[in-house]
């Protein structure tokens, strides 16, 4: 018998990528829902720095911090409202969930289990590095869930591949982690994390050697802030019907840095195989800024 009875039967919504792909403006839209018990923490990693560490190495550096500036700052002020101490509280448990797991097999689901509430029919986390997991990582991601009687809901975002590199080089300099993103371009072409992130030839591969079609959602950043696509998405998870705002912009990156036509031309080269894979898969839905 399960030890989570309060999640059987129940669906978990994993999104697996792509990062710079729209996954931050989803979550913030799942969240609105009453059936959804979504994670305070959007990105879990839990799964990458299982089974891929040596592609997620940086991730613990920055959680470390994350979890230091959340433990260390002052809970509250005087014109701290009710509703943002709550959040801050549901955060800072969800970092020390999210500590546990790394040193308890069943911190994962006791994580979802805490949050997820009788009435709610869904649970929810979106780590865009899950792109790099392949077949047999996927196959263990089942096996944890079909185990406690969990439906398995796959969302996978892509974006252009030469815009969705720019834009993560872009985000790396915002956060300080680069100087500047024309200066970097050359190097990361030698990126393992970059090319592993832009790679949605292998990640469609690799999904769909372990789950259903019906199991998977594929959608595309430059289609996504429509409200046809949001109800595709609310069809595929079986949600009600519920409008979405557009206007509202999460991790934005420098507006100001422009990319090269020649460099727009080498990573157009440089992810060739991509582009021809996604427009045999995909077709006439494929987003026209895909194409040449």
């Amino acid at each position: 018998m399960s030890r989570y009875p309060n999640l059987r039967g129940k669906t978990m919504i994993l999104g697996v990528g792509a990062p710079r792909a729209g996954t931050s403006w989803l979550f913030e839209f799942l969240k609105t829902y009453d059936e959804i018990a979504c994670s305070p923490i959007k990105e879990v990693h839990y799964f990458d720095t299982r089974y891929v560490p040596h592609l997620s190495k940086n991730w613990n550096r920055d959680f470390e911090l994350a979890t230091a500036e959340a433990l260390l700052a002052k809970p509250h002020s005087p014109h701290t409202g009710k509703a943002r101490l709550q959040r801050v509280r549901a955060y800072r448990e969800a970092l020390i969930d999210r500590v546990r797991m790394d040193y308890c097999s069943n911190g994962y689901l006791d994580h979802f289990d805490r949050l997820c509430g009788s009435m709610q029919n869904y649970i929810c986390e979106i780590t865009p590095a899950y792109m790099m997991l392949k077949a047999e990582h996927f196959q263990k991601v089942t096996a944890l869930f079909s185990a406690h009687d969990i439906k398995l809901k796959i969302i996978f975002l892509m974006r252009d591949p030469v815009s969705r590199h720019w834009s993560q080089l872009k985000y790396q300099q915002i956060r300080g982690k680069i100087q500047d993103a024309n200066a970097e371009l050359e190097k990361s072409f030698e990126s393992k994390v970059l090319e592993e992130r832009t790679r949605y030839d292998k990640t469609i591969r690799e999904l769909e050697k372990v789950f259903e079609k019906s199991q998977l959602y594929y959608g595309f950043y430059e289609k996504l802030f429509t409200q046809q696509s949001v109800n595709e998405i609310q069809t595929f998870l079986g949600l009600p019907d519920q409008t979405a705002t557009f206007d509202q912009v999460i991790n934005r990156s420098v507006k100001s840095k422009s990319i090269t036509e020649a460099s727009t031309r080498r990573l157009r080269n440089h992810y060739a195989d991509v582009y021809e894979f996604c427009a045999a898969r995909f077709g006439a839905s494929l987003p026209v800024e895909w194409q040449v």
